[in-house]
């Protein structure tokens, strides 16, 4: 796989980051990058954070890219994600989105030879279905990385649907992209107090990401992922119902992943391993009527962690700086 055109075109003096700092989080596992943009805005709102994950398959490399869609916080404010404690955010353009694929496929950790697949996820920090750049980020990184497969996961809000339709326009001329959707639970009012309880008028409704799934599968033939979540914030709800599960989100068409989630404000107290009973149970029931359940449990999971989990901290000895 060969990327130096795109590294080309968006690092060094065409990149829009006057630093890099990266460390390693888990050897051969994950890394995390803080990318600061060339601005004089105030130094929190310029850093991007991005992720590398890697699994080594027979001697190769899968590696997945987590790229940031929104800087300074998130249009929406999951309480499971640290954007709850954040400022709303302000769309990254699409230059910027490339940027920071580019320059993690320019770091010592990603070489082209032991490669066997990329893929580039919106699983950083943001609401993808707020910023129609990020449409536009994965038509030119298409261009440049013609075997890499793109991942967008949103939690379904209202103002979403210009996104999702030019999404569907470009992935029904066969670009590779895997849509999941935040699902949780299947009731509209479990799921709108659990994720945003502040604002749950922002979401979708579980039908209309029903309807968008349909239509995802209809045109592009890849299955649609959703998230079925355990955890305190679903602990009083009623238990998943399998027939409404398959009407809404039928398994030719769909892939249940089963996740473990906290409120950011309950991370300190529970134990995520107390609900792996009734995820197991779960599990147990779809994989008898004809689903593929994937387990995903994102960095951090254990600490209330989403797929927008970012890394406060490190020691500074591993922390590794480039000025560019």
């Amino acid at each position: 796989m060969n990327f130096s055109s795109l590294i080309e075109k968006h690092t060094g003096a065409n990149s829009p980051f006057i630093a890099v700092d990266h460390a390693v989080l888990v050897r051969g596992k994950e890394t995390v990058f803080w990318m600061t943009l060339n601005s004089s805005e105030p130094l929190e709102d310029r850093i991007l954070q991005a992720h590398l994950d890697t699994e080594e398959n027979h001697g190769l490399l899968n590696h997945t890219i987590r790229v940031r869609t929104q800087r300074r916080g998130c249009y929406l404010k999951c309480q499971f994600c640290k954007a709850s404690e954040m400022l709303s955010g302000k769309n990254v353009p699409s230059e910027q989105i490339v940027a920071q694929a580019a320059e993690i496929l320019k770091s010592y950790l990603v070489k082209p030879s032991e490669i066997q697949s990329l893929t580039i996820s919106t699983k950083g920090l943001g609401e993808p279905f707020v910023n129609k750049a990020v449409v536009e980020a994965i038509a030119e990184m298409r261009g440049f990385l013609p075997d890499a497969n793109f991942v967008v996961s949103s939690s379904g809000p209202k103002a979403g649907q210009p996104v999702f339709d030019a999404l569907l326009g470009i992935a029904g001329k066969n670009v590779p992209i895997d849509l999941e959707f935040s699902v949780h639970h299947f009731d509209d009012t479990v799921r709108g107090h659990a994720l945003m309880p502040e604002n749950p008028k922002l979401l979708w409704s579980v039908s209309k990401l029903s309807s968008l799934a349909e239509q995802w599968y209809a045109k592009t033939q890849r299955q649609v992922r959703f998230t079925i979540a355990f955890g305190p914030a679903f602990s009083n709800a009623q238990p998943i119902d399998l027939g409404i599960c398959k009407e809404l989100f039928p398994p030719e068409s769909c892939v249940p992943q089963l996740t473990l989630l906290a409120p950011k404000s309950e991370t300190q107290r529970w134990n995520p391993y107390n609900f792996m009973p009734e995820l197991q149970r779960v599990e147990r029931m779809l994989l008898d009527s004809g689903y593929s359940p994937l387990r995903f449990f994102p960095p951090g999971f254990n600490e209330g962690g989403s797929c927008g989990t970012l890394v406060d901290k490190v020691a500074e000895q591993e922390l590794h700086h480039i000025e560019l």
